[in-house]
């Protein structure tokens, strides 16, 4: 329990910081691109939002798995097209790479989103065990979805 809620906190502390990046001169013509997105996008769209989304072959390093910390990794994209993401960037964590993360979300699958529509993902990783849940946060859409086996928890 403790822990579904240090990594609540530590993803609503990810979106505060993910917005504080958002310069005060920039925030205005941001706006009016959302704005059209979504007026776009909400034509365009028929059905509920969904992710189809797997942990990859993600694995922190050899130390980490062993005798670790529990972590969060946070990362930032948006969608280049309604079903291609652009390349994953860092917000928190150090101990899975960003190209890795990238490799990892081209082969999600992302159904009733637009082009432009911006992403945050958090990887939630807890000692002793491994990966426990992934939560894929975007406008209108929040979804976890926990670790299935001990495989593609990389603990062996």
């Amino acid at each position: 329990m403790i822990g579904a809620k240090l990594a609540a906190f530590e993803i609503e502390q990810g979106l505060k910081l993910f917005r504080s990046f958002q310069s005060l001169h920039m925030r205005p013509v941001l706006l009016l691109v959302i704005a059209a997105a979504m007026t776009v996008g909400a034509a365009a769209q028929t059905g509920e939002k969904k992710v189809e989304v797997s942990f990859c072959d993600l694995a922190p390093p050899e130390s980490v798995r062993h005798t670790g910390p529990s972590f969060t990794e946070m990362f930032r994209f948006k969608l280049l097209t309604s079903e291609s993401p652009s390349a994953a960037v860092r917000i928190r964590g150090e101990h899975i790479a960003a190209a890795d993360v990238s490799r990892c979300i081209r082969s999600w699958k992302f159904k009733n989103f637009t082009a432009g529509d911006l992403f945050l993902i958090a990887f939630r990783w807890e000692h002793p065990g491994g990966w426990k849940e992934l939560r894929v946060v975007s406008k209108d859409y929040d979804e976890t979805t926990p670790a299935k086996t001990k495989s593609e928890n990389h603990n062996p």
